[in-house]
């Protein structure tokens, strides 16, 4: 063997009897691998046969490649040099009955059928009076004036060439054991029999796969390609060129009505239709409706109406839905159109950026006059350490969040954050609260600040247009929502907790009112929540690190938060399938299965669904097997069986509680919640971080805007004490025989 043979993919995993893939996405990534050689067109990946590993470790087990690969070289030498049937260079290959070969051979755009496409790319010679073909050259090597049937060039493209001939070594394989038997064995016939046995096949298959393997060698094992692949066989469908064709409509016209079909599909796409045959419907009716204006009767017009729904045709110009879209839904364009723009917080350090939103907190709580209301949360979270920030706010009856509680809520951020006052706000246009009033409020703390601070806006753009997968982050201040998703993790072990849909009330007892709690239990409950959520390994950005361990780690690298005096704020801001069980049941195939194991469970499980036998459904649960679901039976609307059986499943269920009730121990859980943010030691991090604070330098305009509003209420205050000392008469008090309080007399004496 030469040591310049090249060999690819296919034949290495033939060769060593394996997957291709294997070869190509595992076996590459080896330290010992060679790199491959790009050649050809295509840029085909090869390697050299002598630069392979001499070994490849898989399952425990050594697979001599280089070995194994050289054996099946040198047999495919021998056996091309026996079953190959040289053509003269330069002589067309003689026209067989394929329909996609053209006079000739050479001059058509598809291969000879007489052979699969590019399957002898890599036969070499083994001192044959033939040509072999370089796989890097890309042409016929200079030799006799012979080249071998199946060595043109493929122009037919052919994406599924490598799984025929991956087939084509598994079928070699089996036969080979039957190759080796002497001429005149006398128990052939049997011995193919167990082969065809072992491998689910029939022996007329095999003794099929020894002679052409031996006519032709391995190339006349693979399967001949479609030269028709992907072409279309009919104009609409084969019941729409027939009822055309009985009503003697000429060929040429039956071209153009197509045509004529296809555009108003595309038309019906491109309007917004939805649904395939109501489309199609409309579609055949407006051509029976053309037709009959044309002068053609209503009998055969109704007929064409009648062509059945191909699904195929109409499916084929979906694409044109997105000019429907376009004009009807910019959101579903925003969401499943736009190109997202990759984004990344990397370098951003705590106060760097900060989003803010608000979100309703879904326990009831009470208001002072005694009603039931759901508070609401004004959230602000740092980019660089998921840090959330939140106040929370009672709405009275019929109003919601205004802007004056969003900045009261920012001025508590700036005093007592963590992460200190945000250097740069990224904003969403379009929230509940008037961002309009805080763009001022920020450009006016920009101002009295130095120009510490800056703003960004966000367009008003979907979650999903603004992130891909590989980096979770979205610029604007919708990134929260995600956020308030896991903070409901947490929220929802508070008993009194109902979820987003306040539609369906959640209670212990069917009927009874949702049991509100106090709004400073439930403030001390968010706040303990909050402290396990920031002691909470995450995911994503901070790679497996808490909020809390990210701060720390800036901390230790010598970041200090940024505070600033509540005066200058507050003046700034003065204005196997997966199914889900649901309630013992699960919706599978377009029915219902139910089984009392499934009772209490609220979870996803692995069914298996057997097709020999539909009356079942196979249960899993992480591997192990719960039992087989039947068919949920259907009674009748007065059938009293339904009762019976309702009766017994509520006992099921009855008994599934008092088991799990069995098993664990009564918590409260209000001396559970909380405890992860003490373990942590969030507070300490928290007093950390105040103490560690640095204040913004005012500038002496700032300065002097606050000593003159000092001023202004000192001046205010002391009118006031001088007009009601002008108004109180101090002689009535002596008319009761009571002395006056002597700072009353000095307070009279100097404003009076």
């Amino acid at each position: 063997m030469k040591s310049q043979d090249r060999i690819d993919s296919v034949m290495i995993a033939a060769a060593c009897g394996v997957d291709e893939r294997t070869v190509r996405n595992r076996w590459k990534k080896y330290p010992s691998w060679p790199a491959g050689i790009r050649v050809g067109t295509g840029g085909k990946l090869v390697w050299i046969v002598s630069e392979l590993p001499e070994y490849i470790e898989r399952k425990g087990q050594k697979i001599m490649v280089q070995q194994l690969v050289e054996e099946f070289l040198v047999r495919q030498r021998a056996m091309s040099a026996i079953s190959a049937e040289p053509i003269q260079a330069g002589t067309p290959l003689p026209v067989d009955d394929c329909a996609a070969t053209q006079s000739g051979g050479f001059s058509g755009t598809a291969l000879p059928c007489s052979l699969p496409p590019g399957v002898n790319e890599k036969r070499p010679s083994s001192g044959s009076a033939v040509s072999s073909f370089s796989a890097d050259a890309g042409s016929f090597s200079e030799g006799k004036q012979e080249i071998q049937v199946g060595m043109i060039m493929q122009t037919v493209q052919d994406d599924n060439r490598e799984a025929r001939i991956a087939e084509a070594a598994l079928r070699l394989r089996i036969i080979e054991p039957i190759l080796k038997l002497p001429a005149r064995f006398t128990g052939r016939r049997a011995f193919i029999e167990g082969i065809a046995k072992q491998n689910d096949t029939s022996a007329a298959t095999i003794y099929r796969w020894v002679e052409r393997y031996q006519n032709g060698g391995l190339v006349a094992l693979v399967d001949k390609h479609r030269a028709d692949l992907g072409q279309a066989r009919v104009l609409v469908s084969e019941q729409f060129e027939r009822v055309m064709t009985g009503l003697r409509i000429p060929r040429e016209q039956i071209i153009t009505l197509a045509e004529e079909l296809m555009q108003m599909v595309r038309a019906l796409w491109a309007a917004g239709g939805t649904s395939p045959k109501q489309i199609w419907g409309q579609a055949i009716a407006k051509l029976g409706l053309k037709m009959i204006e044309a002068g053609i009767d209503e009998t055969s017009a109704r007929a064409i109406g009648k062509i059945k729904f191909p699904k195929r045709f109409v499916e084929a110009e979906k694409d044109f839905r997105l000019l429907g879209i376009a004009e009807r839904d910019g959101k579903s364009v925003y969401d499943n159109h736009l190109p997202a723009v990759a984004r990344t917080r990397d370098g951003f350090k705590p106060g760097d950026l900060v989003f803010g939103d608000v979100s309703p907190l879904d326990i009831p709580t009470l208001r002072p006059d005694g009603s039931i209301a759901y508070a609401r949360m004004i959230c602000w979270m740092d980019a660089a350490i998921n840090w959330m920030f939140t106040t929370l706010y009672l709405c009275p009856p019929g109003t919601g969040v205004r802007q004056e509680h969003v900045a009261l809520s920012f001025t508590n951020l700036c005093e007592s954050s963590p992460f200190g006052m945000a250097m740069r706000l990224y904003l969403d246009n379009g929230s509940e609260y008037q961002w309009e009033e805080m763009l001022n409020a920020w450009t006016e703390l920009a101002y009295l600040s130095g120009n510490t601070t800056r703003v960004e806006i966000a367009a008003t753009l979907p979650p999903s247009g603004k992130i891909v997968r590989s980096i979770p982050f979205r610029p604007r201040g919708k990134l929260i929502e995600g956020a308030f998703g896991n903070l409901r993790h947490l929220f929802g072990w508070h008993p009194a907790f109902q979820g987003g849909n306040r539609m369906t009330k959640r209670s212990a007892n069917l009927g009874e009112a949702i049991k509100p709690i106090p709004f400073d239990e439930l403030q001390a409950f968010v706040a303990a929540a909050m402290a396990d959520y920031h002691a909470t390994p995450q995911s994503g950005h901070l790679n497996g690190k808490s909020p809390q361990e990210a701060l720390d780690m800036h901390l230790n690298n010598g970041w200090k938060p940024v505070r600033v005096d509540r005066e200058v704020l507050l003046l700034a801001f003065s204005e196997q399938e997966k199914r889900q069980v649901r309630a013992g049941i699960i919706n599978y195939a377009g029915r219902e299965w139910y089984a009392d194991f499934l009772v209490g469970l609220d979870k996803k499980v692995d069914v298996r669904y057997p097709k020999h036998d539909p009356q079942c459904l196979f249960v899993f649960d992480d591997g192990r097997f719960l039992g087989a679901a039947l068919p949920n039976h259907k009674y009748g609307l007065l059938d009293n069986a339904g009762a019976v059986e309702a009766g017994r499943r509520r006992g099921v269920l009855n008994k599934v509680i008092e088991n799990m009730a069995g098993q664990v121990q009564t918590i409260d859980v209000m001396d559970v919640i909380g405890s992860r943010g003490q373990l942590m030691g969030v507070e300490q991090t928290v007093e950390r971080a105040q103490a560690e604070a640095t204040h913004v330098e005012l500038s002496d305009e700032a300065k002097a805007l606050i000593a003159a509003k000092k001023k202004a209420l000192e001046q205010r205050a002391e009118a006031a004490l001088i007009e009601a000392a002008n108004k109180t008469d101090h002689t009535k008090i002596k008319r009761w025989n009571v002395d006056e309080d002597p700072e009353d007399a000095i307070w009279r004496a100097k404003y009076g």
